[in-house]
C-alpha cells in the first residue's frame, strides 16, 4: 500500500489547520505521501473558484472533510467535480471527526482508487 500511494498528489480541504497538519504528518511518515495542495478560503472567508480549479487540476485525490470546512468551499469543489473540471478522485470523508477515522478513510479510499 505504501508504495502505491507515495507518488500521489493530495488536496486536503479542511478548515481546521491543526487537523490538516496532523493528517499530513501521518501521511508523510507512514505512507510516504509528500505532495499536498492547500485549498482554503482567501482572507475574509471568500474563495476564488478559478484559483481552486487551477489547484485541483494537479491533484490525484481531493479529500473534503465537510465536518471541518464551510459550505462555500465545499460547494465550489462539488460543482467543479460535477463539471469534470479536475481529473482527480473526490474523497468525501463521511462522519469522521477524529484524526484516526479521517486517515483511515483517506488511505482506504485512495488505495482502492490508485
Amino acid at each position: 500500500m505504501k508504495s502505491s500511494l507515495n507518488n500521489i498528489t493530495l488536496a486536503i480541504v479542511c478548515g481546521k489547520e491543526s487537523m490538516v497538519k496532523q493528517i499530513k504528518q501521518e501521511l508523510q511518515s507512514k505512507y510516504g505521501i509528500t505532495n499536498f495542495v492547500d485549498i482554503s478560503s482567501d482572507s475574509g472567508g471568500r474563495t476564488n473558484t478559478k484559483k481552486v480549479k487551477a489547484k485541483l487540476r494537479r491533484c490525484d485525490f481531493v479529500c473534503v472533510i465537510p465536518s471541518y470546512v464551510g459550505h462555500g468551499i465545499t460547494n465550489i469543489i462539488y460543482k467543479l467535480n460535477r463539471a469534470n473540471s479536475f481529473d482527480g478522485k473526490l474523497l468525501k470523508i463521511q462522519g469522521g471527526k477524529g484524526k484516526t477515522a479521517i486517515l483511515r478513510q483517506i488511505i482506504d479510499r485512495a488505495s482502492l482508487a490508485a
